[in-house]
């Protein structure tokens, strides 16, 4: 037998226990538990984390509408969602994405808030040098994301159309 009075009690502490927590006490489901807490008339908060959800939720409301970051607090534009530092920040966490054209990109921490193709900062390291004006870099097997050293080759766009054209001719 469930004492409605000890019930009451339980709903109302600090954290608010569960549904399932309340009938795991008295030997009941949690469907149980709902019933009788609505047939007595007692309503029962919703959990900690909902409310919590729903504070962040309003306060971010509040600072974008103020034009600050509801992350930290600095001024931002009024259509941005978050200032720019913590946009970049958010978005180097991905660190690697594909773009529209297949190309993979990362997040460039040698220059901050940029970001670079994956298979041009792969030949950077393989020759130990940045790349030259003119130089490109070409997948040998045509496949924009494999970027495996040996699928590489670094090459400059003179040469690329000088084969090009011996290809046609024979």
């Amino acid at each position: 037998m469930v004492d409605i009075t000890e019930l009451k009690e339980l709903v109302e502490q600090e954290p608010t226990p569960t549904l399932q927590e309340i009938g795991d006490i008295y030997g009941i489901t949690r469907e149980r538990v709902r019933q009788i807490l609505r047939r007595e008339g007692i309503e029962k908060p919703r959990a900690i984390g909902e409310k919590w959800k729903r504070e962040i939720k309003e306060h971010q409301l509040e600072a974008q509408q103020k034009g600050i970051c509801p992350i930290c607090g600095k001024k931002k534009t009024y259509t941005a969602k978050t200032c720019r530092e913590c946009y970049w920040k958010d978005r180097n966490n991905d660190k690697k994405w594909v773009t529209r054209s297949g190309y993979v990109k990362i997040a460039s921490w040698a220059r901050p808030n940029s970001e670079i193709y994956e298979h041009r900062s792969i030949a950077v390291e393989m020759l130990g040098r940045p790349l030259r004006e003119g130089e490109i870099v070409l997948h040998k097997n045509g496949v924009k994301d494999d970027n495996r050293l040996e699928n590489l080759k670094v090459t400059t766009r003179k040469e690329l159309m000088h084969r090009a054209r011996e290809k046609s001719k024979g």
